[in-house]
């Protein structure tokens, strides 16, 4: 008998590691999506509780899922449109050149010298080969967002529910403190890093552009995508680019990239993350960088939000486990 139960065990817990395995494989080309769809849905969550208290949860949830979807996507249009004349302007012919000779006369490599138009072609083959790839995404881009918004959507309307089944299955006596500390980790690091990064990303193109700078808007989206990082992330682009001036003889425009670096580096990225990321709620800036790197490795660009949260939800985990004993 005792063989028996014992092989039935084995057998159920197989069947539900086949089962997980399986899951897993349906799930994986939409992991991404539905994990977005979920940030998107906690992203709303507010708004929707103060509508849903006028109008019913279905139609509260559709409307603002709606509208953020809209807003989205008209931004993403319209800055899309900017972004690749200012980019298609920064990569013309001679710009490029200007640029291959500037590395050549400093690193003084012949292969550079006696190659110069083919390396420009090259980089006008490639970038022109993006448009059909770009193309063959729309298909995959709708159904994502499909995904993206039909996951939302439900989260929102069922979010009690499935909040309450999260705690149920929580094997920790404190299980309702650890999950309202991970809520609060969580809004802190999605409300406070994309806040952040949207400051940046405004401060950066208005001072760009009144400096004369060209490819200010693609400089500035740079700025802000590294505003996920901790400390290091503006200065990637303003001391490269203030070096560049300075070399050129704009010593104007230098100085005003380093007194937007400083603004951005010391204020900003430190000073005001301090303030929106609290201490008691914040999370240390090497499980942010750890977040990213295995994050944007694992799911792309979406992951400089994801890999952090995981990160971010393990650490409130392991701080409570004691408490929890």
């Amino acid at each position: 008998m005792e063989k028996s139960e014992q092989t039935k065990k084995y057998v159920f817990w197989s069947i539900i590691a086949g089962v997980i395995i399986l899951s897993y494989l349906i799930l994986n080309e939409m992991l991404i999506a539905i994990i977005t769809g979920a940030i998107l849905a906690y992203a709303l969550k507010p708004f929707h509780d103060k509508l849903s208290k006028k109008i019913p949860k279905r139609i509260s949830a559709f409307s603002i899922i709606s509208l953020a979807i809209a807003i989205i996507i008209g931004f993403i249009v319209a800055f899309a449109g900017a972004f690749i004349n200012q980019l298609s302007k920064f990569l013309n012919p001679v710009n490029i050149s200007a640029i291959l000779e500037g590395l050549s006369k400093i690193s003084k490599i012949p292969l550079i010298n006696n190659n110069l138009e083919a390396i420009i072609s090259r980089i006008g083959e490639y970038f022109i080969s993006l448009i059909p790839q770009t193309i063959s995404y729309i298909p995959s881009f709708i159904l994502h967002l499909f995904i993206i918004i039909f996951t939302a959507y439900y989260l929102l309307i069922d979010w009690d529910k499935i909040e309450k089944a999260i705690i149920n299955i929580l094997p920790f006596k404190n299980k309702v403190e650890i999950v309202d500390k991970i809520k609060k980790r969580v809004s802190n690091i999605i409300m406070g890093t994309c806040l952040i990064a949207l400051i940046e990303i405004i401060l950066s193109a208005v001072v760009f552009k009144l400096l004369g700078i060209d490819a200010y808007l693609v400089l500035a989206f740079a700025i802000g995508i590294l505003a996920f990082i901790p400390a290091l992330g503006p200065a990637i682009i303003w001391v490269p680019l203030a070096i560049i001036k300075i070399i050129y003889g704009q010593y104007f425009a230098a100085a005003g990239i380093i007194g937007l670096g400083i603004t951005l580096s010391l204020f900003i990225d430190n000073l005001l993350r301090a303030r929106i990321l609290s201490k008691k709620t914040g999370t240390h800036p090497a499980i942010m960088l750890f977040g990213i790197i295995g994050g944007i490795k694992l799911f792309g660009i979406i992951g400089l939000i994801i890999g952090p949260l995981i990160l971010t939800i393990l650490v409130t985990i392991i701080e409570n486990m004691p408490k929890a004993k």
